[in-house]
């Protein structure tokens, strides 16, 4: 088996994209979880984002939404291994998807907390969530420039 290359990168950027509280939270009920996890990329800049989006539902209904994406920038070296200029595609290998898809989920956990200071959603503990049975194929994104 071939040794995937090891891929530099820096934090270019977070951003909250959505936050939405829309019904009260009662700790007392279950909560089912929804987590979306989508890439793009900026050949230009050499940029990787990556959203994650949480849905937070109880009974049936959505009472909270929030969307965070990190913006990952990668070393020029390295943007040579991910990006195939000809093709106009970046290909982003298992592994590092699933390492850039866990820190953003770990910051959309940090930005949960922040966001929900002083409500009662921020007694909710998000479970553990295992990135790599959500990321099970290298990511391919077609770009244009």
């Amino acid at each position: 088996m071939e040794a995937i290359p090891t891929i530099r990168f820096n934090w270019a950027k977070i951003t909250t994209d959505e936050f939405a509280v829309l019904e009260k939270y009662d700790p007392a009920v279950a909560t089912d979880i929804t987590i979306h996890i989508g890439f793009d990329a900026e050949p230009g800049d050499r940029l990787v984002p990556v959203q994650v989006k949480g849905l937070f539902n109880q009974q049936q209904k959505v009472c909270l939404v929030l969307a965070i994406t990190c913006i990952f920038m990668v070393s020029p070296e390295d943007w040579i291994a991910l990006y195939d200029r000809e093709q106009m595609v970046v290909t982003i290998e298992v592994p590092f998807a699933v390492h850039l898809a866990s820190l953003s989920l770990s910051t959309l956990r940090g930005v949960l907390h922040a966001k929900t200071e002083g409500l009662s959603i921020n007694t909710f503990v998000l479970p553990p969530i295992n990135v790599a049975e959500m990321v099970k194929e290298k990511v391919v994104i077609m770009v244009k420039e």
